[in-house]
């Protein structure tokens, strides 16, 4: 398992997100964000398709910087 924060993930607060996986992480940040940063959503939905690409990229790196949790 690894810890995140909405805010390493691009979002607003510093809610502690766990996750075993790139992919889970990204479904519960998704949730999180829809339900408690709406507009984070909305931005994500709107970024061209490069940006995307980068975003997704900084997840992934942030992911893999992650501190795995004991």
């Amino acid at each position: 398992m690894k810890i995140m924060t909405c805010r390493e993930l691009g979002g607003e607060c510093d809610l502690q997100i766990s996750a075993s996986s790139m992919s889970e992480m990204a479904l519960k940040m998704e949730t999180h964000v829809t339900n408690v940063h709406p507009n984070i959503f909305y931005d994500i939905r709107s970024m061209t398709p490069t940006q995307r690409e980068r975003w997704e990229a900084s997840l992934h790196e942030g992911w893999r910087r992650a501190p795995v949790s004991k």
